[in-house]
């Protein structure tokens, strides 16, 4: 087989294969198929990229927005923020001077490592108080949104 087609010990070939199939008439019915594709092509109007959603705005968009507002919201809760201030002023103390001075033993590296496990602890206590503040938030807003569709659902509850 590849010694008819030229690409055999030999690599030599007495036909020239590219020609018989420029000649043939399977090619001349291919050519004039891809030819008749590409004037359909031709006449068909450009296709438009249309995406229709119900929201005016994208996810990220709405997230952004939203997180900007609770910020907002926060920023403007002073009792909110003191006592969050002071939890993690105090946390950070008493993480801190619990662990301040650890020997360089097995038990103090250990204890140095153990370090890095307890601000989660106290970022449960930060978190937990969210959705406490956040009720009133979220009643300010939400009763117009929803019927609005200004939002999209998962949005609507960060």
């Amino acid at each position: 087989m590849l010694d008819v087609i030229g690409a055999g010990a030999t690599a030599t070939s007495e036909q020239n294969w590219h020609q018989i199939w420029l000649n043939s008439r399977e090619s001349k019915d291919v050519q004039h198929a891809l030819d008749n594709i590409h004037s359909e092509g031709r006449g068909r109007p450009a296709v438009g990229l249309t995406f229709h959603t119900e929201f005016a705005t994208s996810w990220m968009t709405q997230t952004k927005e939203l997180l900007q507002r609770n910020a907002q919201a926060y920023w403007r809760n002073p009792t909110y923020l003191m006592a969050k201030l002071i939890l993690n002023i105090v946390g950070g103390l008493f993480i801190g001077f619990t662990f301040f001075k650890s020997k360089d033993t097995q038990q103090g590296t250990q204890n140095k490592l153990f370090v890095g496990t307890l601000p989660r602890t106290q970022a449960r206590a930060y978190l937990t108080s969210f959705p406490v503040d956040l009720h009133g938030h979220y009643n300010q807003c939400s009763p117009c949104e929803p019927a609005s569709s200004s939002l999209h659902c998962h949005t609507d509850h960060l």
